[in-house]
């Protein structure tokens, strides 16, 4: 299935009789932009039950089990109803980002939703609706080109390894719990301290403190938003 290329929502002309006439027609006043990752959902299902939910006044991006949709909304809670919507009619393992701007206030609101999508991914927070405000402190210093870049070379050796590198992902998934994140790794508790340990001594942090933990997590958002970068650099 085709799907249209997003854009800001912009009047077009009108023609009557064969003859161009400069009538527009006025776009709608309020839009909600979402960004959508479902894990078990092909792009043509996911373009179909969008297509079906929103209909022709829906601007839609999809490739794979994801993607980006722009729809006209009311206010802010009209968005967040759509999001929720979305979700309810798909599958579980779905993760969306939503935010809602006046028509003249679009501006870069897709890469808004994209960048906390990647961000709430790179974390892994489970399926659900999720807003700026929720990866607020994650994205603000990840958009600090030269924090992030610092950030992004303090995580490598952990990306770099992937036994490390899920560890970390599932000791966020647990709220710090090492516990749980070893029952959900099936591993040891001894394996996950030597993990945890390792972590610490490649970066400098240790993902069993507070402070070594927000460092960690924060250092996830930038790498994954710098990869992002790097593979859409039209963004914006």
């Amino acid at each position: 299935m085709t799907t249209q290329p997003l854009r800001q929502p912009i009047p077009v002309p009108a023609r009557t009789g064969g003859r161009p006439v400069q009538v527009t027609v006025a776009p709608e006043p309020a839009w909600a932009a979402l960004a959508i990752r479902a894990r078990d959902c092909a792009g043509s299902a996911l373009a179909a039950v969008l297509w079906r939910r929103f209909g022709p006044a829906a601007q839609l991006r999809l490739s794979g089990g994801g993607g980006q949709l722009l729809a006209p909304a009311p206010d802010r809670q009209q968005a967040l109803r759509l999001a929720h919507q979305v979700r309810e009619d798909l599958s579980d393992g779905v993760w969306i980002s939503v935010a809602w701007r006046p028509y003249e206030e679009l501006g870069n609101v897709v890469y808004e939703v994209t960048n906390v999508l990647t961000v709430v991914c790179a974390l892994n927070r489970k399926p659900g609706v999720y807003q700026l405000g929720d990866v607020a402190v994650e994205c603000a210093v990840a958009s600090s080109p030269a924090v992030s870049r610092y950030l992004a070379v303090l995580i490598e050796p952990v990306v770099d390894r992937p036994e490390l590198l899920e560890t970390l992902k599932a000791l966020i998934a647990a709220d710090g719990n090492r516990a749980r994140a070893a029952s959900e790794l099936i591993i040891h508790r001894s394996t996950i301290d030597y993990r945890l340990r390792r972590i610490e001594q490649l970066t400098g942090h240790s993902p069993t403190s507070v402070s070594g933990m927000r460092t960690l997590c924060t250092a996830l958002a930038a790498h994954a938003l710098m990869r992002l970068q790097r593979t859409s650099p039209q963004q914006g």
